[in-house]
């Protein structure tokens, strides 16, 4: 991610740029890459979390609800789970959420704790850690 508003996907081996992905409005702010590779979600300070196919650099889907970090793939690449807001739960959004990212649809626990940090998949895909800077440590069903 970059102060341009781009997301560049490099061949590290070669040493050279892929592609670049454009369609932020702001600085992007993570980049993660889906664990078969074929996908990469980046996130910005737009508010928009925007999923790419790698191999044809077009906009999969775009997730408007969720933070720029933090954010994991499912391991099978086909969920993305992160937090909405600051992970608080206020006015009436609910802290944490998993999204397909092929239809976009949204799930939502209210559970969630305040300040969420990181979020990952387990191996299995069945559930979802959280970890917030208020030490507390959750485990979800995804």
């Amino acid at each position: 991610g970059s102060g341009d508003k781009l997301v560049k996907i490099w061949d590290v081996e070669a040493g050279t740029e892929v592609t670049t992905l454009s369609g932020h409005g702001a600085k992007v702010w993570s980049i993660l890459f889906s664990p078969d590779g074929k996908r990469v979600i980046s996130g910005s300070f737009d508010k928009l979390n925007v999923v790419w196919d790698v191999e044809t650099g077009a906009e999969v889907c775009t997730l408007k609800e969720l933070r720029e970090h933090p954010i994991a793939f499912s391991p099978d690449g086909k969920r993305v789970v992160g937090t909405q807001g600051h992970g608080h739960v206020t006015e009436g959004r609910k802290a944490m959420a998993t999204c397909d990212v092929e239809t976009g649809e949204m799930v939502y626990n209210s559970e969630g704790s305040a300040d969420v940090s990181s979020v990952a998949f387990s191996s299995d895909g069945k559930r979802v850690v959280s970890g917030a800077k208020n030490k507390l440590v959750k485990i979800w069903n995804a």
